[in-house]
């Protein structure tokens, strides 16, 4: 019997004497999928240990508020609020999308764009997702967070023809200000960067990162922010696509980034279409932390 690779033995032996056993985010990833792609249904979440804020943007017609009807319409300001805060303060999306389902069952809310809808994703798409216009150019929409310094922003969309971007901003809705941080993800082979960094009076900045990401279909997008630190990790389909150290990254033009508000969205097509936006803390390691133990772990050990 051949031996297991050396990080797996290393993994077992901590397992076996009760140690806290960090395991790479891709390995726990909770993806489903649909016809049109994939996503991750909120509390199902290789990446976040403790939500903040959540919501899977279902309608009425499937047991969500009766002020979120699936309409292609925008609705009065009581349709926003968020699903759960967990205890936290509620408050409200910034109103620029409608309710809409998999069109396979009306009333659906839906209305198709260019390119076309791929489909549903498996992850809750057929019971609500968000739905707006974009006519070519971007929009975003956004939530007040500021609940803490290292956290999670995730969720669902259909990859636009230019990007899909997760935002924090002193800014409600949009993309990143003077003082905020825009991550920007584009397909694999774009002629922009796969995985760009923007803030307003900088520019964009390609991070070299790959995204893994075909156009036209529903993916998850992620990343962990942490201000104290001055780094972020990018995630798509609950991989991590790599970290930055924003204190060194283009010379520390995007460093001392501002978290008051968290905005989602896109650009590029006719539709933006989103789903199961959540946000909170880091995923925790498996196990308590008070059973950490350290072995030899050395190569030539028997």
């Amino acid at each position: 019997m051949n031996r297991p690779p050396f990080n797996l033995r290393r993994c077992l032996a901590a397992l076996l004497l009760g140690a806290a056993v960090f395991v790479p985010h891709a390995a726990w990833a909770q993806l489903t999928t649909g016809p049109g792609g994939s996503g991750v249904t909120v509390g199902n979440s290789s990446l976040i240990g403790q939500l903040d804020l959540s919501d899977t943007f279902t309608g009425f017609n499937d047991g969500g508020p009766a002020n979120r009807p699936y309409a292609a319409a925008i609705q009065p300001a009581p349709a926003y609020v968020l699903e759960n805060t967990y205890g936290n303060v509620s408050r409200s999306w910034t109103n620029s999308f409608s309710f809409a389902r998999d069109p396979v069952n009306p009333p659906d809310g839906f209305s198709n764009g260019t390119p076309a809808f791929p489909g549903g994703n498996g992850s809750g798409t057929a019971s609500g997702f968000t739905q707006t216009g974009v006519g070519g150019g971007g929009v975003d929409f956004g939530v007040a967070y500021g609940l803490r310094n290292a956290f999670v922003a995730q969720f669902d969309a259909v990859q636009n023809t230019d990007r899909v971007d997760i935002t924090v901003s002193s800014g409600l809705g949009g993309i990143a200000d003077a003082s905020g941080l825009s991550v920007f993800f584009r397909t694999t082979g774009s002629a922009l960067p796969e995985i760009g960094i923007y803030r307003a009076g900088v520019g964009e900045t390609n991070s070299t990162f790959t995204s893994g990401i075909v156009g036209n279909t529903w993916n998850n997008y992620a990343v962990a922010f942490d201000r104290a630190n001055n780094s972020i990790e990018v995630f798509v389909n609950d991989a991590s696509r790599g970290s930055l150290d924003l204190n060194t990254f283009a010379g520390g033009a995007y460093a001392d980034f501002n978290s008051a508000n968290v905005n989602l969205g896109g650009a590029g097509g006719s539709r933006v279409w989103t789903d199961n936006a959540q946000i909170g803390t880091l995923g925790t390691p498996i196990g308590p932390a008070s059973l950490v133990s350290y072995v030899n772990f050395d190569e030539s050990a028997t």
